[in-house]
């Protein structure tokens, strides 16, 4: 069973949404605590504050958000650090905000998912996607 959980990210109170399941938390917090992966947690961090004050359209020219499917709403943040990527749910393309699904690393020189994480990546939309509407727009 999943849920999704608003972040903070900065003192004026910008805020990014999270799947997570029941008892967990999201992962920008176990990066932000964990000293090999905080400075990755900062990078994503100033990302998401850019894009959500510069708008999608922003983040879709400037390379850093990439449409992996966009019947489904299947987005990727990238170019923060390193090989670092991140799988999202975009409710739709005039949404001001987005679902950050789950992390994982790139491969590098190519612009391909790998296979065992895009299979993963496909069901956690279809969780955002159900936990979204059940949550963010029957409130």
């Amino acid at each position: 069973m999943y849920r999704i959980k608003s972040i903070r990210l900065d003192e004026e109170g910008t805020q990014s949404l999270f799947l997570v399941s029941e008892n967990s938390r999201d992962f920008l917090t176990e990066w932000a605590k964990e000293k090999r992966t905080k400075s990755v947690a900062k990078s994503l961090t100033s990302l998401l504050i850019r894009m959500y004050k510069n708008g999608l359209d922003w983040a879709l020219s400037s390379g850093k958000l990439r449409i992996i499917d966009g019947n489904l709403g299947f987005v990727e943040l990238r170019d923060f650090s390193g090989v670092w990527r991140v799988a999202c749910y975009l409710p739709n393309i005039k949404s001001k905000q987005m679902v950050l699904l789950r992390e994982f690393r790139g491969h590098q020189g190519s612009n391909k998912i790998p296979p065992a994480v895009f299979e993963d990546c496909l069901q956690l939309v279809n969780e955002a996607r159900d936990a979204f509407k059940k949550e963010m727009l029957n409130d």
